[in-house]
């Protein structure tokens, strides 16, 4: 009797042990995702003993990613591609992948505007613990986009019951305000970086510049974004064609890829001569290359809380940005200007002012605003646990 005591006393310690296995669903796994880039990064920053993220995404992952990611101990399910026109073989993907996958106590989405169907099936499955997360200030590029996902959302509270945003902004966008306060309780959960290597470092610079051609007389404007309407290139394109005309030794890069690459080439080329572009497209090394810049251009039509203008400030760059980008994303005093799209080229070209001193300790700002990864993942690893602890008593940690 004693011994069969003490067998399931320790099944049960083992159990208490296993990690927290969280399913976070994402668009996909690819180096150009934002979303996907904010995920990955607490990914990281997470303590695998407590807690392991599993991946529903909707088309195959990068594979630098996806080994990397398996190495670490986590999963990854694609489901069919998410389409309206295809909705009855993707609802029966949910529930056959929640039914041969009762371990999922905690459901993480990251696609507002599909929520109804994958927190809805999850639900319907009985996943106690659904989460929304809102990573954006608009609804999509175009009106029809606007109108069906302004529906869509409406349908949120009846499958998410708890609510997570990357901003004050983006949890006012999709959650609604009454009286000037935000409706519903929600969870902040900052884009915080690993602060170490966006620290700037003078070889760092020297030898990113030198890979790339770039004498020490050239001023680099830079730019980092899908190329998609809500980034709009194509008004930096015309923002950089002023500024050139002025600075001959001016250089525009430009990281990133997308649906408009072709047609933002084709204007690069009516603007300014071809080699005062460089289009280095997806990559791997953006602290590197945020050290080779001297000023950070984001005229977004749109943003949640973008990335990227934080990366440029913890590098210590001087940031130009939209006045639509909200201001929570001013966290080093100084380095961040706004201004209004609605301002000519030029105008937009005037402050474009390159430091000859860069600004090396900008971690402290970073940490004291909430941006510091390693402590904003250990919060979500308790926020993750304590839900867990209210919505699941019942329920295993992991399978068995």
């Amino acid at each position: 009797m004693i011994p069969a005591l003490l067998g399931m006393e320790n099944a049960m310690g083992e159990m208490r042990a296993r990690p927290l296995r969280i399913l976070q669903v994402v668009d996909k796994l690819t180096p150009d995702s934002g979303v996907a880039g904010v995920v990955l990064r607490y990914h990281d920053a997470t303590d695998k003993k407590r807690i392991v993220f599993d991946f529903l995404v909707h088309e195959e992952p990068d594979l630098w990613i996806r080994r990397r990611l398996e190495k670490d101990g986590s999963k990854i399910f694609v489901a069919p591609p998410l389409r309206l026109a295809a909705l009855v073989p993707y609802l029966r993907f949910l529930r056959r992948f929640y039914a041969e996958h009762p371990e999922y106590a905690i459901v993480h989405g990251h696609l507002p505007n599909a929520a109804p169907f994958y927190l809805g099936m999850a639900r319907a499955a009985g996943v106690p613990v659904r989460i929304v997360h809102c990573h954006n200030t608009r609804s999509g590029d175009t009106a029809p986009k606007r109108i069906r996902n302004s529906l869509l959302f409406k349908l949120i509270p009846l499958c998410a019951n708890v609510r997570c945003a990357c901003s004050e902004a983006a949890a006012r966008f999709l959650f609604g305000t009454r009286g000037g306060r935000i409706k519903h309780p929600y969870h902040l959960v900052r884009n915080a970086l690993p602060l170490g290597p966006y620290r700037f470092r003078p070889e760092v610079r020297e030898r990113a510049r030198g890979e790339l051609g770039l004498g020490t007389d050239c001023l680099v404007v830079g730019h980092i974004g899908r190329m998609c309407p809500q980034k709009n290139q194509a008004f930096l394109l015309k923002i950089f064609a002023a500024f050139y005309a002025k600075h001959k030794n001016a250089v525009l890069m430009l990281i990133g890829d997308g649906e408009l690459h072709e047609t933002l080439r084709r204007q690069a080329r009516e603007l300014v001569p071809e080699g005062a572009v460089l289009w280095l497209g997806v990559r791997n090394d953006v602290p590197a290359l945020l050290q080779a810049m001297d000023v950070f251009v984001l005229p977004s039509l749109y943003e949640g809380l973008p990335l990227a203008a934080l990366e440029a400030q913890a590098s210590g760059l001087p940031c130009l940005l939209s006045a639509n980008i909200t201001e929570e994303a001013r966290i080093v005093p100084g380095l961040a200007q706004y201004i209004s799209l609605q301002e000519t080229p030029a105008e937009w070209a005037a402050l474009i002012q390159p430091r000859h001193e860069r600004t090396a300790n900008t971690g402290r700002f970073f940490a004291a605003a909430g941006y510091d990864i390693s402590t904003e993942a250990a919060k979500l690893a308790t926020l993750y646990e304590k839900l867990h602890e209210e919505h699941c008593r019942q329920r295993p940690a992991e399978e068995p």
